[in-house]
């Protein structure tokens, strides 16, 4: 997992370069294949060294990304969907907050994520739920909030979840009592194209 999230920002910070020189800013230029043998190379090394990285990645994410804003769009590899190069430090958040919970670590559960992270994040990710399963549902949430998917939502019986439980469920955390399995979240990048076609 540490790989992971370190190949993420190293990403990240490709195509930060990528942006602020006009060119076509992915975020793994070699494709995703490449991507995951980079994450499996670095995964078998060292745990100082695999540290280290991750560091310096973080640290390069900072300067390439926070010093001033970027326009433009990225895409995660050639021939994957564009996003806004405006949203990249909410997808990095988005990348620290969901893999801490993979630790299992008290510190860094579901019931840790901030209010700004749930409500922003289930709101961008929910219209991939549909995409994601036939089910027809219906969720109030303890806002009075009601979140639906699929055609028949409107009949479907209503049931009540946490914000906290719906957002997990939709990253692929927990399957909360009475939602049904999703497709996986892993291939986020599908999703959230067909959610905003």
């Amino acid at each position: 997992m540490a790989a992971h999230v370190a190949l993420n920002a190293e990403g990240f910070t490709t195509a930060a370069f990528a942006v602020r020189n006009g060119a076509a800013a992915f975020m793994y230029p070699a494709g995703i294949n490449a991507r995951e043998r980079d994450i499996e190379a670095l995964a078998t090394a060292r745990w100082t060294e695999i540290i280290d990285r991750l560091i310096a990645a973080n640290q390069h994410f900072v300067q390439s990304w926070c010093s001033a804003p970027l326009t433009g769009m990225c895409a995660t590899a050639p021939g994957h969907p564009w996003f806004p190069a405006a949203s990249v430090p909410e997808r990095r958040r988005r990348e620290l907050q969901v893999h801490l919970v993979d630790l299992a670590l008290p510190e860094f559960g579901v019931d840790r994520w901030s209010d700004s992270f749930v409500d922003g994040d289930l709101t961008l990710q929910w219209p991939t739920v549909e995409h994601r399963t036939d089910a027809a549902i219906a969720v109030e949430d303890e806002t009075g909030s009601l979140w639906r998917s699929g055609a028949d939502s409107q009949t479907a019986p209503t049931i009540t979840r946490t914000r906290r439980e719906l957002l997990a469920w939709v990253l692929d955390r927990s399957t909360p009592p009475g939602l049904p399995p999703l497709a996986p979240w892993s291939n986020r990048s599908r999703w959230e194209h067909l959610a905003t076609e």
